[in-house]
C-alpha cells in the first residue's frame, strides 16, 4: 500500500503534464495509441490509456475529428482508417 501511495503523485504529475501539453502533443499521443493497437477507443478508453481527455478539450477533439489520420465515427469511437 505504501508503494502504490509514493507512485501516486508522480503519476499525478504525469497526468497534469499531458493535459497542460500542446494540443499537437495530445494528438499524436492519440494517434500513435490508435497506430500502435489497431483498434477503437472510446473517449473515456483513450482518457484511461493517454490521460488525453477528448471531452475536456474541444480543441482536441475537433482536431482529431477533422484528421484524415483518425476515422471519428459520429459518436465516440476513434479508429484508424487503415482498420476500416
Amino acid at each position: 500500500m505504501l508503494c502504490e501511495r509514493r507512485g501516486f503523485p508522480q503519476r499525478l504529475q504525469h497526468i497534469n503534464s499531458v493535459r497542460k501539453s500542446p494540443v499537437g502533443a495530445q494528438i499524436k499521443l492519440v494517434i500513435e495509441l490508435l497506430y500502435k493497437t489497431r483498434q477503437a477507443f472510446t473517449a473515456e478508453q483513450i482518457n484511461e490509456t493517454t490521460y488525453v481527455d477528448i471531452h475536456g478539450n474541444k480543441a482536441v477533439f475537433d482536431s482529431l475529428r477533422n484528421n484524415p489520420k483518425v476515422n471519428y465515427d459520429g459518436d465516440v469511437s476513434l479508429t484508424s482508417p487503415s482498420m476500416i
